[in-house]
């Protein structure tokens, strides 16, 4: 099939002569753990303070796991994953949401955030805070 007639850029194309719709470049998923339920309060605001950044959001359960080395076993716990699109282009709506997951990996105490943005991404909690507080610094 040529580009020209792959059923991608015709939806594209179809949805973008709708008036009034709207289209975003970007798509993100934040893997939130719930810290067996006991962080559901922190899942809570980061899905709030997604909303208002990037006004609106999807929001499901899920559920995550992962090789713990010290146990020599596979460990799994609860998840939200927050969806939300976006055209997230300016260095202020990237310090927002990039301390709206830092501040959820240090209230639930997670070790390492999952983010999917075009790719997967695991960041570890310390250098994920130290880089956020440098680039809300970068915006003063």
């Amino acid at each position: 099939m040529s580009k020209k007639n792959d059923v991608k850029t015709i939806l594209d194309e179809w949805l973008s002569g709708i008036p009034a719709v709207r289209c975003y470049s970007q798509k993100m998923k934040i893997y939130a753990p719930t810290c067996k339920g006991k962080c559901e309060g922190a899942v809570k605001k980061l899905e709030t303070r997604v909303n208002e950044i990037l006004l609106g959001s999807t929001t499901y359960k899920a559920s995550g796991c992962w090789w713990d080395d010290e146990k020599k076993d596979m460990v799994c716990e609860p998840n939200h994953v927050i969806e939300a699109a976006h055209n997230c282009h300016d260095k202020k709506t990237l310090a927002k949401i990039a301390s709206a997951i830092a501040d959820y990996a240090v209230e639930a105490n997670q070790t390492d955030m999952a983010i999917l943005n075009n790719h997967f991404y695991l960041a570890q909690r310390i250098p994920l805070v130290e880089y956020t507080e440098e680039l809300q610094a970068q915006l003063r």
